[in-house]
């Protein structure tokens, strides 16, 4: 049976590529081609690439000008014009892991038909750190979920994870909406295109084997903190915004789970950034939101406030005292480093 998937890998930093070519060319069923989009990178990617010819059919192209800098999408998109008319696609990256039952898992769902036909699947996912150890095991995601269900556990705050290297997609669904929404930096735009791809059938779950999303300070999620900040907020508003229009394109009940849990999703989202809020960009986020979602301006400025001060109590009396004892543990021998915080 000729290969049916294509791996996309939009390549731009060489730190981790290797851990992902390994983890790819790892895979018990090799029913694939590879196809690295060097973004411009300064760094000798290809002739990591290279190293990977002998073991699984890949292919690199290296782009220029470097694209991901001003419009991430548009590099996604000429990544994905690289491969050769696969039905399926799946957008890695350059510093993920899969497992190496991830791609028999897939076939097993194709051609056993496991779910209803979709276009969507998807991996549960685990979290990895620098040195790729384990930090977080995100909880399952269900079999199968019907959009609206997704969108509800997308902006209704489940403790789940919704990245974009764990889903797969057919390519039908891919051409038919366009691709990939455009947003800055590509912040949501994985958020928006599930929600598209998977509106009239659905995303199914492939149980089993896992993907790894690293977490690192290079990370595009740090510039809530950084020089991206000012995206980030764009971003979270275009976001709104397209919520807005395509829940009213998927009908009633889409419509009251956006109006419902919408805004305490874009005050989240906010809440996250550091340092805080100003007072100008608070007082523009309520007009925003008073604007999208309605209701009075003083109602949506207590929300906002309550987020921020909810999210700046769990961050000092939860996550920065875990942060630091990570901090401490790591910088002691791992003989003294048994202890856990109090």
């Amino acid at each position: 049976m000729p290969a049916a998937l294509a791996i996309i890998i939009p390549a731009c930093r060489i730190r981790h590529l290797g851990d992902a070519l390994r983890s790819v060319a790892a895979q018990t069923d090799q029913r694939f081609s590879v196809y690295v989009g060097d973004d411009g990178s300064p760094e000798p990617l290809e002739a990591v690439v290279a190293t990977f010819r002998p073991q699984i059919d890949i292919h690199y192209q290296r782009f220029q000008p470097n694209l991901g800098s001003t419009n991430l999408v548009a590099h996604w998109h000429r990544c994905i014009a690289l491969s050769k008319k696969e039905p399926w696609l799946w957008l890695f990256s350059d510093d993920d892991v899969m497992e190496p039952e991830c791609v028999t898992r897939f076939y097993e769902a194709i051609e056993h038909r496991e779910s209803p036909p979709v276009d969507l699947f998807r991996f549960q996912l685990d979290q990895i750190d620098e040195r790729s150890a384990r930090t977080v095991r995100w909880p399952d995601h269900p079999p199968y979920e019907k959009s609206n269900d997704f969108m509800r556990a997308l902006i209704s705050g489940e403790k789940r994870a919704f990245k974009a290297q764990e889903h797969l997609f057919s390519r039908r669904i891919y051409e038919d909406t366009g691709g990939f929404v455009n947003f800055p930096k590509a912040i949501y735009s994985d958020y928006a295109t599930w929600l598209c791809f998977s509106a009239n059938n659905g995303v199914c779950t492939l149980s089993g084997p896992r993907v790894r999303w690293r977490t690192h300070p290079l990370g595009t999620t740090s510039g809530r903190k950084g020089a991206h900040r000012l995206q980030w907020h764009e971003a979270a508003r275009l976001f709104i915004e397209w919520l807005a229009v395509f829940s009213k394109r998927q009908g009633p009940e889409a419509v009251r789970i956006f109006q419902r849990f919408g805004r305490d999703f874009y005050f989240r989202e906010l809440a996250q950034f550091r340092p805080v809020l100003t007072r100008a960009e608070r007082q523009a986020a309520t007009s925003f939101a008073q604007r999208i979602f309605g209701g009075s301006w003083i109602a949506a400025y207590v929300h906002l406030h309550y987020r921020l001060v909810h999210h700046k109590f769990i961050f000092q009396r939860l996550i920065k005292p875990y942060r630091d004892w990570k901090t401490r543990r790591a910088s002691t021998p791992f003989s003294q480093s048994s202890a856990r915080p109090k």
